[in-house]
Order: C-alpha cells, then structure tokens, then sequence
C-alpha cells in the first residue's frame, strides 16, 4: 500500500535507478514476507522513463528496529565491503529506536534465490564479514548495539528449554525425547559458554549469518541480507555456521582481516569459534523444536562437541 508521503522516497529511487532525469511512471508496494523480526517489508516497483527510455526498477521497504539501520549505516561505510547490501534511503527516531512504525530502510531488491546448507561460500561473503569485523571492533559511538554476553546466553537457553519441552512434535518425532531434554538441559547449562561470552573481543557482527541469508545480485555477486539481529559479539559468531576451521574458507577469513588493518590470534579465534558453534546450535534449537524436530538432536549434539572443544581450548 502507498501513502501521499511516499512521492517523496519513489521519486528519489527514480533518481537512484535512472538518474536525474529520469521521470516516475507508476509506483506499486506489495507486502513480502516479513520473518521474524520486521512487522512489514514491502516490495516498491516502479515504472520509469529515462534519456534511453521506460525502464523498471525495484526497491525493498523495510520497518524495523534503529539498530539494524545503525547497521547498515556501520557496514555501508567499510571499504571492501563488496556483499553488504546497499543503503538506498533510511529513516531513524532517536526518541523511538524501539518502534518499528519509525524506523526503517530502503534497499535494491535482490530476486536472487538464498543459499543453502552445504553450498560453497562465496569469497566476497567471507572477505566482506572479515571486513567489517576487522573495521568495526572497538569502533566508538556503537553503543545502540546490544552486547551478546552471559545473559544473553542464559536467556538463550531458558527459551530453548522452555521450547523444546513445550514441543508436541518432539515428543511425538523423535525417539527418547525425554532423554535429548536432559541433555540440552546439561548442554545450555555449560559455564564456559557464559564465560566465553563476556571474555572474548567483540566487534559488529550480523548476529544470524547462514545460507539463507546470502542472495545473489542480478549479476550474479553475493549479497548478505536481514541484519535485524546485528549485534556486538566475538565475530566468528558469523563464521560458525558457513565455514570449516582450518579451512581453505578460515584461512582467506584471517588473510582479509589482517589486511583490513585487524589483529586475530589463534588461540582466541580457535576458543571464539567453538564457543560460536555451541551458541548457534543454542540459538536454533527453538526454531527446530517446532518447524523441523528431527533437527534437534543434531543441534544439541553439535552444542555437546563444540562445548567440549571448548573447554580443551581453556
């Protein structure tokens, strides 16, 4: 749905697609799928004229939290950062960060298809997080980012307890359920999770970097959507669920952050990384309790390893 105070935005994304010239045609907003975290993200198409004549082009409006504009804002000004979508128009409240009826963005719309689990990573992916880890960590001014410490953690696994328990098709899905509950209780319970969190560096991170979250651009170059749960964080929370460590994938990760002016050592990045591979299986045992159960297993096995690996880098 359009509003009278949208000629403004669609004549300044005319401008971005066709240049100063270029005259407005039509307009149309169409709801998309919101995910979790954003209560409306609409698809703006317009129709436009240019000195080489009607073109179309197409933009994505997205309501959210100020912090994620804040993000976009951080990441659109690392150099190098080639798979960071590109910042069209955002609009901020200091007075209301929280509200999502007075914060937002407009990007390019990226009709790509996502990635999934197992595809290879594309290089500008890899060298873009390193980037803006290496660019962002002790960056001052970054306090409207919320910081993944111990209570965070706690909160994770209170909710994952609560969800995996409270799951019907868990029950009914998967064999000794009861079994995998007290496991995921030891497993959320592991203090060198909490510790990890508050001892290790932090820098901006994208807080749910997988697959899903890489598109490609219509020439074919990756992007990295939906930073609604960017965050302060060891960085290799963005890694934990894209690469191998000691992979041909972890090695370019190091060579892009060092050249982007960072500092990594390895033993902090080894501790950073299993600790990041515990907590993302954390974060997403909720998700799999109820759309995919039979994932629940795999994700508190993977919290048992990577704690274990954890506690050996102590």
């Amino acid at each position: 749905m359009t509003t009278a105070g949208d000629d403004e935005l669609f004549a300044r994304l005319a401008r971005h697609a066709g240049g100063e010239g270029a005259r407005l045609v039509a307009a149309k907003a169409t709801p998309l799928p919101g995910g979790f975290v954003s209560k409306l993200v609409e698809r703006i198409d317009l129709t436009l004229v240019t000195s080489r004549g009607e073109t179309s082009a197409s933009y994505v409006r997205k309501a959210c939290l100020a912090r994620e504009v804040l993000a976009l804002e951080a990441t659109s000004r690392v150099a190098g950062a080639e798979a960071a979508p590109e910042f069209v128009a955002a609009w901020t409240s200091a007075d209301a960060p929280e509200d999502q009826d007075r914060n937002g963005f407009v990007s390019p719309f990226y009709p790509g298809a996502a990635m999934h689990f197992g595809d290879p990573i594309p290089a500008a992916v890899i060298v873009t997080l390193a980037r803006v880890h290496a660019e962002c960590a002790g960056r001052p001014g970054m306090e409207w980012a919320w910081a993944f410490d111990a209570a965070r953690i706690k909160g994770l696994a209170d909710y994952a307890r609560y969800a995996a328990a409270g799951s019907e098709q868990l029950k009914t899905e998967v064999e000794d359920h009861i079994g995998w509950l007290a496991r995921l209780d030891r497993a959320a319970e592991a203090s060198m999770l909490r510790e990890a969190a508050d001892t290790l560096p932090r820098s901006l991170t994208h807080g749910d970097m997988h697959p899903g979250n890489i598109v490609r651009r219509a020439d074919g170059s990756p992007v990295i959507i939906d930073w609604g749960n960017a965050c302060l964080a060891p960085p290799m929370l963005d890694l934990a669920n894209i690469i191998a460590i000691d992979s041909d994938a972890w090695r370019l990760y190091w060579r892009a952050y060092h050249e982007a002016g960072g500092e990594l050592q390895e033993a902090s990045s080894r501790r950073a990384f299993w600790w990041a591979r515990a907590t993302t299986a954390l974060i997403y045992v909720p998700w799999a309790a109820s759309a995919s159960p039979l994932r629940v297993p795999d994700l508190i096995a993977q919290m048992e390893d990577a704690t274990v690996r954890l506690i050996a880098t102590a």
